[in-house]
């Protein structure tokens, strides 16, 4: 009797672990996007995924990079799971230099109110968002690079408005694009 009471003990022991493993796995893989069906979306070869990235262009802030050497392309990380996020996607074209127009914009915005003053702004880029393969916006987003604690990050802000959020790559982003 002492027996069977322990194996049924050691059984649903192991059914839970078996259970909050699963669990923390899901939670801790987030869904990638295909990269056939993304090349095939957004009309483009070769390219690299890249990661998640934060962003406020597309239907959800959670969104999944993927680039070659002239563009970086965002989509929704749930892109294909969902048709009303696979229509849509952001591409950044590889930076140009700030004009001397652009940097005397930035010195007036540092003298406002600004949550991101210390950023330290690069280059500026191109950026156009399609909905079912047609530019419904384009813009022009300045890549920035700040420091924290943590790390250093990179992200890509608008132009019009640098206080406004844009895309944060995080960490691994400050790596691969910090000369983009």
């Amino acid at each position: 009797m002492g027996k069977r009471i322990f194996f049924v003990m050691l059984a649903v022991c192991f059914l839970l672990f078996s259970l909050f493993s699963i669990y923390s796995f899901s939670l801790s893989h987030e869904p990638a996007p295909s990269k056939r069906q993304v090349e095939k979306t957004v009309a483009a070869n070769d390219l690299q995924k890249f990661g998640p990235v934060e962003g406020t262009f597309l239907h959800t802030p959670k969104n999944y990079g993927f680039y070659n050497k002239q563009r970086l392309y965002i989509v929704e990380q749930s892109f294909g799971d969902n048709e009303e996020f696979s229509n849509r996607y952001a591409v950044i074209e590889s930076g140009v230099a700030l004009t001397a127009e652009d940097e005397a914009a930035l010195q007036l915005y540092a003298k406002r109110e600004n949550p991101l003053n210390g950023l330290e702004y690069k280059s500026k880029h191109k950026m156009l968002v399609y909905q079912d393969g047609e530019a419904i916006k384009e813009e022009w987003l300045l890549k920035a690079v700040f420091s924290s604690d943590e790390g250093k990050y990179l992200s890509f802000v608008p132009l019009a408005n640098p206080g406004d959020s844009g895309f944060n790559l995080f960490g691994e982003g400050y790596k691969k694009f910090l000369d983009f």
